[in-house]
């Protein structure tokens, strides 16, 4: 549960998303993906994701063009071989909700997994302000 929390907080703080003006029931299928891991000292860590369905997505309706905004494994190669040759400083990040921080160019709707809605309502569509990346699920 603390996991979950941990991302709901972490995208209701960047405004990921608000309630839809209208509960049409139009929307996006969503999931809350869990996984459960080890830390370096072998404590269990769980982590939570909540992730919009890509494939419930109707082109010119939910999309228009898709891209990747992460670079290919070749480029990501000869940047290290430049660097290695100039004698540049390598170094690596991990940006912390770095994909909650993209636009989108279309309204995108959605439905709230039924486990994390508040009430017992048929519908509750949200309004998708800004999202990472839409996973296939």
């Amino acid at each position: 549960m603390k996991a979950i929390e941990k991302e709901l907080s972490q995208m209701d703080e960047r405004g990921i998303f608000k309630p839809a003006p209208s509960q049409t029931g139009r929307g996006l299928k969503t999931k809350m993906i869990l996984r459960v891991s080890y830390d370096n000292d072998y404590n269990l860590k769980f982590k939570a994701r909540l992730v919009i369905c890509g494939y419930s997505q109707v082109k010119g309706l939910d999309y228009q063009d898709t891209y990747a905004p992460t670079p290919g494994i070749s480029i990501v190669n000869m940047m290290l071989h430049i660097s290695k040759v100039k004698g540049m400083i390598r170094s690596a990040y991990d940006v912390s909700g770095a994909f909650l921080e993209g636009k989108n160019d279309f309204p995108i709707y959605c439905h709230m997994p039924k486990d994390l809605r508040l009430d017992n309502t048929r519908y509750l569509v949200i309004r998708v302000r800004r999202s990472r990346r839409i996973f296939t699920c």
